[in-house]
Parts: C-alpha cells; structure tokens; sequence
C-alpha cells in the first residue's frame, strides 16, 4: 500500500508472506505510473536508486521514501527473500498509484520547428 506524506514524500507498507524459512528482507520498488522501470527503495538513504540499494530487514514492514517529485503519480511494489537458495520472490502486484499534492501534467516537448541548412559559401552545400 501507498502512503502520501507531504511535501515529497511516500510511505510503502507490506504483509509479509508465511515462508520456511522466515523471510529475512524485503526489496522495495518505486516507479511513475506509466514508467517501464522500477527504481529500488534504499534504507539506508531513504532514497530511490537506479540499481541495488540496501534491502529492509524483517520485522520492518514499511518504508518512508525520500525525494519524490510533487504531482506525479507512483506505484510501488515488494518482493521477498528468505534463507532459501534461490534468491528472491516474485514481485508483488504494484499497488494501487498515489499523488502527492495536485497531479500535474508531465508530457513530453512539442517537437520544434523544422531546422534550417545553410552554407557560409554561395552554391555550397
């Protein structure tokens, strides 16, 4: 689930799923609505990173995440690990979005006008 704590901030919180052995750590991912790419929650920054970031360790079930831009829509999702060889868990569902403040358009430039070719010498091109 998705929390909104003004000015930028959001707050992820999860249900640990039974698992033998217990799970130990929980990988946190943020990402705008409509991006293809998910961003990895660090703990120990409180940060979103590009790649790695610090996992949170069991009891902890939820994470205060730094720096999100106001007006911009994001959706979150969690996967696990336990002690088990294999690695991590498949990602959960992504949660349902939230905004923080008033949603704001984000779209991309209209693209400019055409470009125009010259020389610095006559009939040269």
């Amino acid at each position: 689930e998705l929390h909104v704590m003004p000015p930028d901030r959001l707050k992820v919180t999860w249900t640990v799923p039974w698992s033998v052995p217990p799970v130990t750590v929980a990988c946190v991912k943020l990402r705008a609505v409509g991006a293809r790419r998910w961003r990895f929650f660090d703990s120990a920054t409180g940060y979103c990173v590009e790649r790695g970031g610090a996992a949170v360790r069991m009891p902890q079930t939820e994470a205060e995440v730094l720096g999100m831009q106001p007006g911009r829509w994001y959706e979150a999702c969690v996967s696990v690990r336990n002690g088990q060889p294999g690695g991590w868990g498949r990602d959960s569902p992504p949660s349902r979005s939230a905004c923080i403040g008033e949603p704001k358009p984000f779209l991309k430039p209209a693209a400019p006008a055409a470009p125009s070719v010259t020389s610095p010498r006559r009939g040269v091109l």
